[in-house]
């Protein structure tokens, strides 16, 4: 159930991204650095594990508090941040590539340690 949770996000924000990207591509003029099509899926695999964690917490948390949600959003800013900097010329974007590698496997384990326990709640 976690993996198809995860999978099934991720392939939706891969194809808004892939959308995204195109769309930049054409009307704005951009290029396309290698370490953009690597960070793309990367981030969006963190985006998407973070999206399945907090729908389970908030499901979970419904009868405590739905404040917990906006409390635990800035979590996705590593992956957000990231991104950006992989895009902006001359920020080494291969470090920050290394930075979302870290950041999807802290996401992946934390959501993976938790998921259980959450949906038992």
């Amino acid at each position: 159930l976690w993996a198809g949770k995860i999978l099934a996000m991720w392939l939706w924000l891969l194809v808004t991204w892939a959308l995204a990207t195109v769309l930049s591509l054409g009307l704005f003029g951009a290029t396309l650095a290698p370490a953009m099509l690597l960070a793309g899926p990367l981030a969006t695999l963190g985006l998407a594990t973070l999206t399945v964690a907090f729908g389970v917490l908030l499901a979970a948390a419904e009868r405590r508090s739905a404040l917990m949600g906006v409390l635990l959003l800035p979590a996705g800013l590593p992956a957000l941040l990231a991104g950006v900097q992989v895009s902006t010329p001359g920020a080494g974007g291969w470090r920050w590539l290394a930075l979302l590698a870290a950041y999807d496997l802290v996401t992946l384990a934390a959501t993976w340690a938790v998921f259980p326990v959450l949906l038992e709640e």
